[in-house]
């Protein structure tokens, strides 16, 4: 490796040594939607293997999405940064929540429906990250489930994360305890969806 190159391994690395939370990485997923003008967010669950989290936000185009894996890109670079968040970026949240699962984001823009498929077990596994990530047009199915996602409304436009999980026990415990009146009443508050969010006009549900 020559002087002033990023290591790849590294890089992967350092996403698991910087210590970030499931509870934070989910914080993370929220922001960016909200910095894309979401004011819905559904997250939905089954019992064994995945998470979607679904947002009515703009979008993005193919340049965004490669931004958004990009190793050096910046997220919240848009002027209206939410306040309260942990900082760590999209890629590395889906990393940490899906456990180094497999990660495919659907998103639409201006009727350009497009996905990316990341392996992070693959990439944990190889040490590499440059060409790991492909980006693509969804097929008919896909853009018919993106669509039956925003259950059949007119908000088109956002995106739906995919997440492929051994830990989604974790995670529905995550979402659980925000979503009973009781059970978030003893959460720390910079950990709370709607203490964090509480100022943003976004509305959140959770289905399993």
């Amino acid at each position: 490796m020559d002087a002033g190159e990023i290591s790849e391994q590294g890089f992967i690395n350092d996403i698991d040594r910087r210590g970030f939370t499931p509870e934070q990485s989910f914080l993370e997923i929220i922001a960016n939607a909200i910095d894309a003008d979401a004011n819905k967010i559904r997250f939905v669950t089954n019992e064994e293997t995945y998470l979607k989290i679904i947002d009515n936000g703009n979008g993005m185009n193919q340049q965004k999405l490669i931004d958004m894996w990009n190793m050096l890109h910046q997220n919240h670079n848009n002027g209206h940064i939410v306040k309260g968040i942990s900082g760590l970026g999209a890629k590395a949240a889906t990393k940490i929540l899906s456990l180094n699962g497999k990660v495919i984001v659907y998103t639409c823009n201006n009727n350009n429906y497009i996905k990316s498929i990341t392996p992070w077990n693959k990439i944990q596994e190889d040490g590499k990250y440059s060409g790991m990530i492909k980006i693509s047009d969804m097929d008919q199915q896909e853009i018919d489930n993106f669509k039956d996602d925003r259950q059949n409304n007119d908000d088109e436009n956002g995106t739906t994360i995919y997440i492929e999980t051994s830990n989604i026990e974790q995670l529905t415990d995550i979402l659980n305890n925000n979503f009973d009146d009781e059970k978030r009443k003893g959460l720390e508050k910079n950990m709370r969806f709607d203490t964090v969010f509480g100022k943003c006009n976004c509305a959140f549900e959770y289905k399993k």
